[in-house]
């Protein structure tokens, strides 16, 4: 996938994040909320991950490496 793309991904996750946001802060049922709340925080991680693509943690790429068998 293309960089182009992958950030254009990150930045539709990021707006869908801030959307269940301003949706929890309208809604007066707390069950509601924290479920709208945990659905931006993973929708924020997806955006991470996808921004991530491509681009192992170091701790990935120790693991994965030979030296590290």
């Amino acid at each position: 996938m293309s960089e182009d793309a992958v950030l254009h991904d990150a930045e539709r996750l990021q707006e869908r994040a801030k959307q269940a946001r301003a949706i929890a802060h309208k809604r007066k049922d707390s069950g509601t909320k924290q479920l709208l709340i945990a659905l931006a925080e993973n929708f924020e991680r997806l955006a991470e991950l996808a921004t991530n693509e491509g681009h192992p943690a170091p701790s990935q790429t120790d693991a994965a490496s030979p030296s590290a068998l």
